[in-house]
């Protein structure tokens, strides 16, 4: 039985729109593994594997970012 892609795995620590994000920052910023790590609270190994690909397959590499869900005006 294979587990569950991205967010809807029980122990998913990142949301696709993080993912996203992270690799962003280090392709586009050029932040290193560590930064980008130290930012959303995980392993640098792991940001690492997620910029490159590795973890987080279910997400396309050149995925577009979202734009922000905007609140609704009171």
């Amino acid at each position: 039985m294979r587990s569950q892609p991205g967010e809807a795995h029980g122990r998913a620590v990142l949301t696709r729109q993080e993912v996203i994000e992270m690799r962003v920052l280090h392709r586009d910023f050029g932040l290193t593994y560590a930064s980008v790590a130290d930012w959303y609270g995980i392993a640098p190994a792991t940001a690492k594997s997620i910029c490159r690909g590795r973890r987080w397959r279910s997400v396309p590499l050149d995925a577009p970012l979202e734009a922000p869900a905007r609140r609704a005006q009171v």
